[in-house]
């Protein structure tokens, strides 16, 4: 039931960018939150996530580079890769500091 569903969802996640890199890059976070609790599910989480990170630029507002960068962190981390999960949570405290300064 759930992999149905999930592809029912593939094609739709897809035409989320046509609104715009803002709802594709939602789209992309809710992906990865969702399949990132299950193990089958790891690789397609990490895709997603890294999806979203894709779409990051400079001028992309500072608590939406944590959200995402936060959400690949956790994400990797569920899939038995912590250690390349470190320097995206190491990006987020630095970029925590640098928001709580401005």
């Amino acid at each position: 039931e759930d992999v149905r569903r999930y592809k029912e969802a593939v094609p739709r996640a897809k035409a989320a960018g046509g609104y715009g890199p803002r709802w594709e890059r939602s789209v992309a976070l809710r992906r990865a939150n969702t399949l990132a609790g299950q193990k089958d599910y790891a690789d397609a989480a990490v895709a997603a996530a890294r999806r979203a990170e894709r779409m990051l630029t400079d001028d992309t507002p500072a608590l939406v580079q944590m959200e995402t960068l936060s959400v690949l962190a956790r994400v990797l981390t569920a899939a038995g890769k912590a250690d390349e999960a470190a320097k995206y949570t190491a990006a987020v405290t630095k970029l925590e500091a640098r928001d709580y300064q401005d």
